[in-house]
């Protein structure tokens, strides 16, 4: 396993476009937030969402996040009734956003 590559400002942008790559190759990123370090991975990768739950000693009971940039792309992601993409589509914008969208 590669050791983490700490990433100061001034080497950001080119950071940014590694870890797309790595995103686009299947492999983990970590990340910080406000609060803790992240894992990420391709959402669309199923070996990528594995290598998550293996990397973290997570049981597969517990599930991933997967992180959208709108209610349009998160609807292209489910599988719905009519009646459930209407109720996704209405309470969306309030509810899978965080902060709010108002």
């Amino acid at each position: 396993v590669a050791m983490p590559r700490v990433v100061s400002p001034p080497e950001l942008p080119g950071a940014l476009e590694e870890a797309g790559q790595r995103l686009r190759d299947g492999r983990l990123v970590a990340f910080s937030t406000e609060t803790v370090y992240g894992l990420g991975a391709n959402a669309l990768s199923a070996a990528a969402c594995l290598g998550v739950f293996q990397a973290k000693q997570r049981p597969l009971t517990d599930p991933l996040i997967c992180h959208v940039p709108s209610v349009d792309e998160a609807v292209k992601l489910l599988v719905l009734t009519e009646a459930e993409e209407v109720a996704v589509r209405r309470l969306g914008g309030r509810v899978l956003a965080w902060p709010p969208l108002v």
